[in-house]
């Protein structure tokens, strides 16, 4: 990779770690104030309705990822009549499907009040659902198509600040709002109209930056290989991330969803500052494999996948010593609902690191355009969550909906290593399960190590001593495990000048 490339890739990396730590914040903050200011069963249902409003992002990991994947070949050779074929189907698509999506909103808003009827009013819950999808249609359709061209050509950076901004400003507005008690449903549709700056931004430069993008090319055939599949995909994603919080709304109470969220919140908040990441890769992975770099492409991946799990051990032993310190800090004076929940708090945890150490392995599926070849297992996946959690659920709550997740997470995880091994990186299947063996010696040594390590007093500083106390031992342990099993690769890729 030429400078300007490697460039790109640090720049995207730096703002798209700077928009989650943002996101993150904005996580942490505002929920607890929401809490405190409007309940846990209001929070629990602002955390419901978004995580049915989350059916709606069908488009972004699903044809976003077909048409980034697809655009990389015609970017690379400056085919721009491709690009503008692909650019133009791209937004015919979405235009069709954003009538779709009005339609599961208002639906939405007409059923989901008389599922809450005894705890809110339906007017209350309708008008709430209304506030909170406007910033849903907004980020994720009107700027989707110009998000995947510059993402495609690794300007990544340009879709980032503008939403950093808009997270900024969000978190000061709505701190203001609620501490001025204003109406939850006021701060929501605050918070969408925000919401909107992000699109209209991307959607102007993308306009000036790609004057040789002509939207009104006529499409010959299916310029958007896999298109269906990529949905289907994504639709199986979709199902499976916000299965938790549906099955609680549905067979349990408000109060457990509230729970699930600030577990969650914590948790996902961490992941997305991974993926953040990972997803900087996908470009780079496909446009090696466009190539047909097969020697770099693997040399890159193994170098990757050494360090990400390295990476992945390291963190997800942290958040399971830290996370229920944490939620004791954080929920402190909370007192409408039980947060400490220490064994659905182990397997969350387990089923986020299942989710996160198998990263690098689906953005080689994206990469390589393997949407068709893969779709079955994505749907396994979200049947296996879908059917595990409601049938556990009505004896063992939030744990019972962890444990489909973590289950769910597992066959996802085991196939992909399969399907890459045989079909993509062409390799022996168990030189990826040695480093799972590895990360999980790691773990139990991290959390018999630590077991003794006692957080002295409920408050954040007490917390932030302990994390730097477990963070320290976490990383020795970490450190000396990988050298032992993993001294080859180490010594390869950072111990000699000539990888």
């Amino acid at each position: 990779m030429n400078d300007i490339k490697k460039n790109k890739i640090k720049l995207n990396i730096v703002c798209s770690l700077v928009l989650q730590i943002a996101v993150f914040c904005s996580g942490l903050i505002l929920p607890r104030l929401f809490i405190q200011a409007y309940g846990s069963k209001t929070n629990g249902l602002i955390s419901s309705i978004q995580q049915f409003l989350g059916f709606i992002t069908l488009g972004e990991m699903g044809i976003g990822a077909v048409i980034q994947y697809n655009l990389y070949k015609p970017l690379a050779e400056s085919n721009w009549k491709d690009v503008s074929q692909i650019i133009a189907s791209s937004k015919r698509f979405f235009n069709r499907l954003l009538i779709a999506i009005v339609i599961y909103i208002v639906v939405l808003a007409a059923l989901l009040p008389y599922k809450t009827i005894n705890e809110f009013d339906y007017l209350f819950t309708a008008s709430l659902v209304i506030s909170i999808s406007i910033s849903y249609i907004a980020q994720y359709y009107f700027g989707m198509t110009y998000r995947q061209l510059l993402d495609a050509d690794q300007l990544s950076f340009v879709r980032i600040i503008p939403q950093i901004i808009q997270v900024v400003i969000n978190i000061f507005v709505c701190s203001y709002l609620i501490k001025a008690d204003v109406d939850v449903r006021l701060v929501k549709f605050t918070t969408s109209i925000l919401y909107c700056i992000q699109p209209l931004v991307i959607m102007i430069f993308s306009r000036l930056h790609y004057p040789q993008i002509n939207l009104k090319e006529k499409i010959i055939g299916e310029p958007i290989k896999q298109k269906w599949n990529g949905i289907a995909q994504h639709l199986a994603a979709v199902i499976l991330k916000d299965t938790d919080a549906v099955v609680l709304t549905l067979f349990s109470t408000l109060e457990n969803v509230s729970i699930y969220a600030v577990y969650h919140m914590i948790i996902y908040g961490i992941e997305t500052l991974i993926e953040a990441v990972t997803n900087n890769y996908t470009a780079v992975f496909g446009r090696l494999f466009a190539k047909n770099n097969c020697i770099e492409f693997n040399k890159l991946f193994d170098k990757f996948e050494l360090v990400f799990h390295f990476v992945m051990t390291l963190v997800f032993s942290c958040i399971m010593v830290l996370i229920v310190p944490f939620v004791t800090v954080y929920t402190n004076g909370i007192n409408d609902a039980n947060y400490i929940v220490p064994t659905f708090a182990f397997v969350i945890t387990i089923a986020h690191w299942l989710y996160s150490v198998r990263l690098p392995y689906h953005i080689l599926i994206k990469a390589a355009g393997h949407y068709k070849q893969t779709q079955g297992s994505a749907v396994i996946e979200a049947m296996i969550n879908i059917v595990i959690s409601v049938l556990t659920v009505y004896k063992f709550g939030l744990i019972g909906v962890a444990l489909g997740t973590a289950c769910a997470m597992l066959y996802r995880s085991v196939y992909y290593l399969m399907y890459l091994s045989k079909h993509i990186l062409k390799r022996n299947f168990w030189l990826s399960i040695r480093f799972y063996m590895i990360d999980i010696i790691s773990f139990a040594l991290i959390i018999m190590l630590t077991t003794s390590i006692k957080m002295t007093s409920v408050s954040f500083f007490a917390w932030v001593i302990l994390a730097i106390k477990v963070f320290v031992v976490a990383f020795i342990t970490a450190v000396i495990v990988n050298l032992i099993c993993n001294f080859r690769k180490i010594k390869r890729y950072f111990l000699t000048r000539k990888n």
